[in-house]
This record gives structure tokens, sequence and C-alpha cells, in this order.
């Protein structure tokens, strides 16, 4: 194949370069450190590169891309060698003596299950966290069977919290107790999550044992009680934290987790019946804490499809049960939540002082939020950025760092901080009870205009949010994680600004000159902008 000089090759090997054994893309035959960024990509794609309905879109494309007969030349636009088919090929010595101008189909053609292209990337799977891809379509993402839920209705009494929920599947309601796949959706693996707001935002004060965070969702069958009757079920004994209803202007309901669905597949050339988890958008209900009467929803700001536009079939994936809704993602990205515990408690990376060791952290920081507005900010804007947004998590750390050409129009890698460990080893930099973690270094090609609001956001509501609904921003959790009353602040404002604006100068300007870095409580920064 003549590399870059067919239309398929070409983006295919974009799209999928960074998976390539190399981890490069050559668009020239000239494969050196001196091909330009017009030559040479290394580029992380944001969903799935075999859910093949994302570019081919109409039914007559996707039949005929799944179609097509396993040749050396199409399989190579993706893996580029044998090398690329990685650890799924025993001793790595998978075809290693074919010729690549030999007719694949002259052995293909006579094993039905192995003689289309969609026969290697078919994957009816049985993990909740994993896409379900079959004939090149994600049909997880598809629901093509429209198999949904919604949460109908809440009763509190300021402490017990029952609701009703109902499921249909193509428009006709089913009953939610189902537990036979075969018969309908099963929900049996879904969980109901708690979430308590001051003003619009979800912090969570003196919930969770993390800054910020919910405590886990309940089962809705097994640490729940659920009954059904007439296709509507009725669950029962959630308890709300006391503490937080003496706060809360609002309480969130949100159920997590994906129904499971089963359908015929055509294996080979038998039908064969098989399960399958449906991404169905998760669903919240914001109640008050008094009587559970419907509040008013939390600010809109966000296209959760637009999400889902470029990050098709992988949002869901996360954690394995908040499925592609913003609503849902901002209980746990919330103003309130910092990985100061993990830098701290986790990894211990501590000075004399029993403080972060920021000369041992790769960030030079206490502690970084993972608020939702900063994060993805920080993330898809982070060429605007003195340095990666790093972030510390208890099953990994992550750094996203910006992709860097210089002045030869040449790809060059940002360098990685100090300590940053080279594979396989894992071990935390600075860390005194030498943790290991896996360490996930990304870098960020954003195709868009960081500029361009209206990619993510709402027509609209990419403006400075209401300052009595908006919470200020955590950058500094203090020493007691549930109480925030020792947190520093800043303006929800200036958290949007500097997470892509990230320099000494602007970060003065926004939360100093004209804003505030304080340890002001929430409640106070919403009761000063009521006034």
């Amino acid at each position: 194949i003549q590399a870059g000089a067919n239309l398929t090759e070409y983006i295919h090997g974009i799209h999928n370069s960074h998976s390539m054994p190399d981890g490069v893309y050559y668009r020239t035959d000239e494969i050196d450190a001196d091909a330009t960024v017009e030559d040479r990509y290394s580029v992380g794609y944001p969903a799935n590169m075999n859910n093949c309905v994302t570019c081919h879109t109409t039914d007559a494309q996707i039949k005929t891309v799944a179609a097509q007969p396993v040749s050396y030349y199409l399989c190579m636009s993706c893996h580029t060698n044998w090398d690329g088919f990685g650890d799924a090929i025993p001793e790595g010595n998978f075809h290693r003596g074919a010729d690549m101008n030999t007719d694949c189909m002259g052995c293909h053609a006579n094993v039905s299950t192995l003689d289309e292209v969609s026969d290697f990337h078919d994957q009816i799977l049985d993990s909740a966290r994993s896409a379900s891809i079959y004939r090149g379509v994600d049909i997880s993402f598809a629901n093509e069977d429209e198999v949904t839920l919604s949460i109908d209705s809440v009763t509190s009494n300021g402490s017990d919290v029952s609701f009703t929920w109902s499921a249909s599947k193509v428009g006709v309601a089913v009953d939610p107790c189902n537990a036979d796949v075969a018969a309908g959706p099963v929900y049996a693996g879904m969980g109901a999550y708690l979430a308590y707001a001051k003003g619009d935002d979800w912090v969570n004060e003196f919930v969770g044992s993390s800054p910020g965070q919910p405590m886990g969702a309940q089962n809705l069958f097994t640490s729940l009680t659920t009954t059904c009757a007439a296709n509507v079920a009725t669950t029962t004994g959630l308890v709300l934290d006391a503490e937080a209803v003496a706060y809360a202007s609002k309480v969130l309901l949100a159920i997590g987790g994906k129904p499971e669905d089963q359908d015929t597949f055509i294996v080979g050339t038998t039908p064969t019946p098989l399960p399958y988890f449906v991404r169905e958008p998760s669903p919240t209900y914001a109640f008050n804490a008094a009587d559970g009467s419907p509040a008013t929803p939390r600010r809109d700001a966000v296209d959760s499809l637009k999400c889902t536009g470029c990050h098709q079939g992988t949002l869901y994936q996360h954690g394995g049960d908040r499925v592609d809704n913003e609503q849902l993602c901002v209980i746990c990205h919330n103003p309130s939540a910092s990985d100061k515990n993990v830098r701290l408690d986790t990894f211990a990376i501590v000075d004399d002082l029993g403080n972060v060791n920021t000369e041992a952290t790769y960030d030079g920081q206490t502690a970084e939020t993972y608020d939702m507005r900063t994060m993805i900010h920080a993330i898809h804007g982070v060429n605007k950025r003195e340095k990666p947004w790093t972030v510390y998590r208890g099953r990994g750390i992550y750094a996203f760092a910006p992709a860097y050409v210089d002045g030869n129009d040449q790809a060059i890698d940002y360098p990685k901080p100090e300590g940053w460990p080279v594979a396989p080893d894992q071990s935390v930099y600075g860390s005194t009870n030498d943790s290991e973690i896996a360490h996930n270094w990304i870098v960020v090609h954003y195709p868009k205009p960081i500029n361009d609001c209206a990619a993510c956001h709402n027509d609209e509501a990419f403006e400075a949010p209401d300052q009595t609904k908006a919470v200020a921003l955590t950058v500094d959790a203090g020493t007691d994680w549930p109480d925030q009353s020792d947190d520093i602040v800043i303006g929800p404002t200036a958290a949007a600004c500097t997470a892509c604006h990230f320099t000494a100068p602007v970060k003065t300007h926004a939360t100093s000159d004209f804003g505030y870095k304080a340890n002001v409580t929430k409640d106070e920064m919403l009761e000063k902008a009521a006034q």
C-alpha cells in the first residue's frame, strides 16, 4: 500500500493511529522522525473505531461495510502490519509468512465465521462496562429496540424516600421487575444515587468520605426493595442524609446502570439469541426533601447529545453505570470535588509537616478539582494551558497534555514531569507508602476551535452563570473532606475561565484582582450574591 494514497487507508490510518503498533500512522513512505504533522499522526480517537456506523451512517453504507470480504489492504488500513493485531495473536506468529499479494479470501471464504470484516469485530459482550458491537454498529448505543426507563414520581417525609419508575421497549410498557432476559429487558443491575445541592450544584457536604462525593449507588432490588404492579415499579428504602437535608436546596435522585436485553444475531450463518447491555441515558429527578415534590431542575448548560456526537459509545463505559447524561455526571464532577484526599491519603505524597508535597506532585499542586466545567474545559482546551491537566484518582493517574508542534511543523512530545514512570514501572512519584498505580498520559487533539462554545453548550448557555445559583469552586479541600467549611474557593466564573487560561497572570486577574480566592463557604457566597 502506498501510504496516504487512498482515502480509506488515509482516514482509517489517522483515526486509528494511536492504536497502531508504534502508536503512529505515517502518511508518507519516508517513515522517520523528520515527518511533519501533515505526514505523521498519533491521534487519540474519542470513540470506538469498530463502531463503523459513526462515519458510514446510512443502512446501505453500514451493510456494505460490514460485509466487506477480508483483504490485506483493508485490514492493514487500521492495523498497519501483523504486529497491529496485538496480544490476541498467540506467540506473535500470526500470518507472518503471508504474502500481501495473496488472495486472503482463498482461505477465508471457506470459514463462514471469518469471511467478512465484521466477523473480526463483533463483540456481543457480557460486561456492562463494554460496548456491544455487531456488524459495525455499537448496538448498546444504537438501542434500536428503544429500551427505556424513567423516574415518574418521588415521595419523601424529609427522611424516608420512595419513588416510582417505569420502563418500555419499542414504545410499549414492560414489567420493570422482569428477571428473564429472553422475555424482555432486565433492570436487576441498576441502582439509585442521591445528591444534595446548595444553590444549583450538588456539593454533597457531610455525605461521602471523599470531597464532594455522593454515596455509592444502592441496587434497586438487593439493597433497596422494589415491587411492580401494572408495569410500574415502586422502590422503597432510600434514606436522606440528615446533615445534608439541613442545608439542601434540593435533592437529586438518579438511576445508574444499564438494562440488559436480548436479541437474535447471525453468528456465521446461525441465528443465535444473545443478551447485551443497552445504553439508555441515566434518568434524573430533582425533588424537595420535605415532600418529594418536583424541584427546579439544575441549569441545563450542556447538550449531552453533543457530547455523544464525538464520544459515541464511549462515555457510557465510564464507571459502568453513568450513562450519557450530563445531569448525572455533575453529581460527582461538582464544584466541591477534589483529588487532594487521593494525593494525601491514598498515595501519601506528604512533606515533613504532613501536607501534600507539591515538590513531588506531577503538576506542582496540592490538589486538582474534577468539577465538570473545569475538567472538560481543561482537557479540550489544554493547548492554552501552561502544563497538562493532571488528576490523581484511586484507579489511576491521568495527565492530559497538549499536542505540540515546533517551528519546522514537526510534532514533538510535551515533556513529561519529573518522576513520571516508564512502563512497566507504575510507581507514584513522591509516594511515601510505595504506591503503584496505572499512569495514563493522553495527548489531546481537539479538532474544533476551543472558542466554539456551541460545540458542547446549549444556545446562550455559555455566558457567566447566575451567581445566586452556581456555587464557588473548591481549589483546596482543607483537611476535613466531608466538612467543606475549611475549603479554599474561587468564583464559578473564574473557575470556568482559568480551566483553559491556566497561567499565573490570568489566575491572579480572575481570582484576586477582580474575583476572590478565600476560605469562604459556598453558603456565604450564595447569600452575598443574592444581596
